[in-house]
């Protein structure tokens, strides 16, 4: 994996857990991985050039298909805006 791919693996991963949360567990420590296996996901919208509305519908999507929400949280395209701007600056 090139450094800019390791680079932004973890900036997805960091921004997933801190900033989209949707099941509010970022202040508990052993939950540090609960999103860690969309990562891969995301990094395939984010590298095919997907548009911020396609990733926040991901994201929306997996709230209400794999975590069982009945709403998915108003953050999403917010969120799909700040990993484009990280992928951005891993690959500037």
């Amino acid at each position: 994996m090139k450094h800019s791919e390791e680079q932004l693996f973890k900036a997805v991963d960091e921004i997933l857990f801190y900033l989209w949360d949707p099941l509010d567990c970022k202040e508990i420590p052993a939950a540090r991985d609960e999103y860690r296996s969309y990562v891969p996901k995301v990094l395939d919208y984010l590298t095919s050039d997907n548009n911020e509305e396609k990733i926040a519908k991901y994201l929306a999507g997996l709230e209400i298909n794999s975590m069982g929400r009945s709403v998915a949280s108003q953050n999403s395209i917010e969120i799909a805006r700040i990993l484009i701007e990280a992928k951005d600056w891993c690959f500037g």
